[in-house]
């Protein structure tokens, strides 16, 4: 019995040693500790848990303190279908809604100053509704448009914006996870995925949490089991990101005629092209795409077209954004 114990001992002993070992390694190989694991900005609650989605839109009026210190405090109005307000909509059923991220909600500017809401001014005949928000990818997009469409068949056109950090959300990554998990008001906290699977098809995967194991503020090798643990559950050996956001943009065109409406392609704020297999697939489907790049756009920064330290379009962006999609939607829907 003795023996048992002092072997115990032992070992429980030596795993402290070695884990401290490893610790001091990690610190010693500059893998510093996150500063917070989960921190508040003091940001008003403006998503809600979904159980589909991950999280959406929540209903109201919310105050944002400025971005830049130069800057003002930034409203984002929320009507009660859950889209961000971009002007009086008339009763006349004919919609157009913009589906995406950040850059669509228009994270940092005011209501009246995001590029839906300056198109709504121009396009009179049409209610744009915007239901952009922060932190979606493709993915997550399509499974809003599906909540939509339930409830709505009066959208006439469907503009789903895209953005090459989208490839990476739709397939799941631990960093992304984890960087979106920080934000504790922002209910960031589940994220929904896909694969591909062994019949070459769209594989659906339900949100998941990123895990919180004890002590993972004090130990960076806590964290390191965290990341692995993480990194094993949106592993997928079929995985190709581009393939598989093509497939979810082939389910919102099937979602699209399904109900009568057609379906726009929008990139922004990026200034690398379409990739040729996006190309091909639009081409081929009779998807009509917009590319909106800003001159000066290969330096947001110098030609004042973001917030500083943020990355974000700024008033400004959004405004020549507008001009830009405006222009060219013109041609698509008239």
């Amino acid at each position: 019995m003795k023996k048992f114990i002092s072997n115990t001992l032992l070992i429980c002993l030596s795993t402290i040693i070695a884990l401290a070992i490893v610790e001091i390694l990690l610190r010693a190989n500059d893998n510093k500790l996150h500063e917070k694991f989960l921190y508040d900005k003091n940001e008003p609650t403006a998503n809600k848990f979904d159980p589909i989605i991950g999280w959406e839109l929540k209903e109201g009026e919310h105050i944002y303190k400025p971005i830049n210190q130069e800057e003002k405090n930034f409203k984002t109005t929320i009507t009660k279908d859950l889209y961000r307000f971009s002007g009086n909509t008339r009763k006349e059923k004919n919609d157009i809604i913009f589906l995406g991220g950040s850059n669509t909600f228009g994270y940092g500017v005011n209501d009246k100053e995001t590029f839906s809401s300056l198109i709504q001014k121009k396009l009179k005949n049409y209610n744009i509704k915007n239901y952009g928000t922060a932190g979606y990818g493709t993915y997550q997009s399509l499974l809003k448009l599906e909540k939509i469409l339930s409830k709505d068949n009066s959208i006439k056109y469907i503009v789903a914006i895209y953005h090459s950090s989208h490839e990476i959300r739709n397939i799941g990554n631990e960093e992304w996870l984890r960087t979106l998990s920080k934000h504790t008001n922002r209910n960031h906290l589940y994220l929904p995925y896909v694969s591909v699977d062994k019949k070459n098809e769209l594989k659906k995967h339900k949100p998941v949490k990123y895990i919180n194991l004890p002590l993972r503020e004090k130990f960076i090798i806590i964290q390191k089991i965290e990341k692995k643990i993480m990194e094993a559950i949106f592993y997928s050996p079929r995985n190709n990101p581009t393939k598989a956001t093509i497939k979810i943009f082939d389910e919102m065109n099937n979602l699209a005629k399904s109900n009568s409406s057609k379906l726009i392609v929008l990139k922004i704020h990026t200034i690398e092209n379409f990739k040729s297999e996006y190309k091909v697939f639009f081409k081929k489907n009779n998807i009509k795409i917009i590319e909106c790049v800003l001159p000066g756009d290969k330096n947001f920064v110098a030609n004042n077209l973001i917030f500083k330290n943020d990355g974000h379009p700024n008033k400004r962006a959004h405004a020549l954004y507008a001009e830009c999609i405006l222009k060219k939607l013109i041609t698509l829907i008239e």
